[in-house]
């Protein structure tokens, strides 16, 4: 037993405590999101020129393995972008059928009861009261139709303010995984161990993939670069992007997300997943066709009501342009939000009766009480059918009930979708977990072999220690 005996010793000695460290670090770190499991990685030191037969000079820790696998990654950042944008999808959706579960669906009571008051007064058309109630009948509707615009206006707004603060996020990623990206540049050259910098990166990029679907590949000295999915860099080399978002200027509906370096901008004309882009689809198709639809049943009652009553004659002898509109629209770009009665209609001004006879128009004198031809016309276009846009010829109670038909489809088949990818990322992140993820009765066999590789060291050591006590003792 010699000073290489000791030696030996000391060094799987300090062998045994990095896996102690090491172990101890996994236990710690069992519940952590994301973190990946460690694991020393140890070569036997040779004799080297070591005269004489020797075993050689104990052991030495050469790496800290990371149990990691890229394609596991990639995997989950993928599942990771699909369920987001799935789940982004069913909110909205779910958040869009409640709107018109609440409000939407009494535009169709309303629509019942304004012809309803138009069917009542065929039995006495000259009966103010009977009249009076149809105008209170419009005025009920055209608020009703106010109200769902104001909340369809006011969810897409809510959807833009919710993308701004997700591009924001996007931003604050990225940037902050071009700054971990240096700090792992100079960890490993200075040989040190960036796993935990590795693994809080990794955190970052699935952030991103919940927003946008991203490519990911790795560079020089262990950099990672970002792109979308689709081609426009975000992260290159130690220079990262930002991105930026306006409504646009040709298309109320529509987002338009940019690029900006700080050299250029450039527009994002592909689809680009994630949670983002589930809110810029669903801010232009979704809500846009929605509004759209509702503005054409207010422009084609506007447009129908006020054409029949115009071919009629009222109580007071008016006929043809010079008969009172019942609607008005304020603003016709946005028919359903101003849509409303005509302030200056009053009962005896509703153009109920025929306007003329054998093509001359009545005198008030020659009109037969009771006379609701022209009304009688009104009541048809109730049952008439007309051109909407996405729907065909359909009624306007048809138009409304394919609108929330629509919304409930929809909003099942997100339902769907999003069940599939929660599936879909939960195999995916098992997968990762089955690899990189902490196992205690794993790490509690490891605790035992490298609590009792170091005991055992410790006992050489003080064998070595003893024996040379007692060499200097019978030397003296």
């Amino acid at each position: 037993m010699s000073i290489h005996a000791a030696q030996t010793a000391l060094s799987g000695l300090m062998v045994a405590k990095a896996g102690l460290d090491t172990t101890a670090q996994n236990v710690a770190n069992a519940t952590t999101e994301g973190y990946t499991r460690q694991r020393v990685s140890v070569n036997s030191i040779g004799p080297g020129t070591q005269a004489g037969l020797s075993a050689g000079r104990g052991v030495e820790v050469t790496d800290i393995q990371r149990f990691a696998s890229n394609f596991n990654d990639s995997q989950l950042w993928k599942a990771t972008s699909l369920e987001a944008n799935a789940n982004e999808r069913l909110d909205a959706y779910e958040r869009i059928e409640e709107l018109f579960g609440r409000d939407g669906a009494s535009i169709s009571s309303n629509l019942d009861s304004f012809f309803s008051a138009l069917s009542e007064a065929t039995t006495q058309p000259e009966s103010s009261p009977l009249r009076q109630q149809i105008i209170e009948e419009a005025r009920a509707l055209t608020l009703q139709f106010n109200n769902v615009s104001s909340t369809l206006n006011n969810f897409q707004t809510s959807i833009y303010d919710q993308y701004q603060d997700k591009v924001a996020n996007v931003n604050s990623l990225i940037s902050g995984i071009s700054d971990i990206n240096d700090k792992v540049v100079i960890t490993e050259r200075s040989g040190g161990n960036s796993s935990v910098l590795l693994d809080q990166r990794n955190r970052l990029v699935e952030d991103v993939a919940a927003l946008i679907d991203i490519e990911v590949n790795y560079s020089s000295e262990n950099r990672l670069e970002i792109a979308f999915a689709r081609g426009l860099p975000l992260i290159v080399g130690s220079s990262f992007s930002s991105l930026s978002a306006n409504i646009d200027p040709s298309n109320a509906d529509r987002i338009q997300l940019s690029v900006q370096t700080p050299g250029s901008q450039v527009s994002v004309t592909h689809q680009y997943g994630g949670g983002l882009g589930a809110l810029a689809d669903f801010h232009e198709s979704a809500v846009g066709d929605y509004e759209n639809i509702v503005n054409a049943m207010a422009t084609t009652l506007h447009d129908e009501v006020n054409s029949q009553l115009a071919l009629g004659q009222d109580l007071v002898g008016n006929f043809g342009s010079a008969v009172s509109a019942l609607f008005v629209i304020a603003n016709p770009s946005d028919p359903a939000g101003s849509i409303g009665v005509n302030e200056s209609i009053e009962p005896d001004l509703l153009a109920f009766s025929a306007s003329v006879d054998d093509g001359n128009p009545l005198t008030i004198d020659q009109m037969t009480p009771g006379d609701s031809s022209n009304l009688l016309a009104l009541n048809l276009i109730k049952e008439s059918s007309y051109t909407i846009a996405g729907l065909g010829n359909v009624t306007l109670n048809e138009a409304y009930e394919s609108l929330l038909a629509n919304v409930g489809i929809l909003t099942r088949q997100s339902q769907r979708e999003s069940d599939t990818y929660s599936i879909l990322h939960a195999q995916a992140k098992s997968n990762r977990e089955g690899l990189s993820g902490v196992n205690s009765d794993e790490e509690a066999t490891k605790l035992m072999e490298y609590s009792q590789a170091y005991q055992a060291n410790l006992k050489v050591l003080n064998i070595v220690n003893e024996l040379m006590e007692d060499l200097f003792n019978n030397l003296r």
